[in-house]
């Protein structure tokens, strides 16, 4: 008996079974993935404003003495221009684009401004330090650091600049000449 030609568009078998068992393997991975996060109490859940979940985070990581200020909060307070805004971000990203009004008080160079800047600052009010949101420890650690030096009514925007831009809140940018 001759043996037939192979045809240039016949998948050979070894390969579709390949295919299919590796389809398999991802399909029960999935399946033991989605298992394991329906009975862990901290599940990740696709369909949540992630945002608005690591702002609530941030809550729980504030400095002891200082108070976390959410969106609308901070719009009220910047409105009534009451408040004393910092910029706890590197300068490069403070050029870039900041909240109006915001000292730049970069956290590696917080040592050397804040003695000058707390000298000038009046101590009655309110200072709200941020950096580029939530999971930025930046703004934690200068409030931290600022409460360390005396000031009693310190504040970490928690959304920060991310929050600040994305919902259309104007921003300053630093142009060079």
């Amino acid at each position: 008996m001759a043996e037939e030609p192979l045809n240039k568009n016949t998948i050979p078998a070894f390969l579709v079974r390949q295919v299919l068992t590796s389809l398999l393997i991802v399909a029960l991975a999935l399946a033991a993935g989605l298992a394991v996060n329906r009975a862990r109490p901290d599940r990740f859940d696709p369909f949540v404003d992630w945002r608005a979940a690591e702002v609530e985070a941030g809550y729980r990581r504030l400095p002891e003495g200082v108070l976390g200020v959410k969106f609308e909060e901070m719009v009220r307070l910047y409105r009534r221009s009451d408040i004393w805004l910092a910029d706890a971000r590197p300068a490069e990203f403070y050029s870039l684009g900041h909240i109006p009004g915001a000292k730049s008080v970069p956290l590696s160079e917080a040592e050397k401004v804040l003695p000058a800047l707390l000298e000038k600052m009046p101590r009655a009010q309110l200072v709200v330090v941020y950096c580029d949101g939530s999971a930025c420890p930046d703004s934690f650690r200068l409030a931290r650091l600022m409460t360390a030096r005396g000031l009693r009514r310190v504040a970490v925007y928690l959304g920060g600049i991310e929050e600040w831009e994305g919902r259309g809140m104007p921003i300053v940018r630093v142009t060079g000449g």
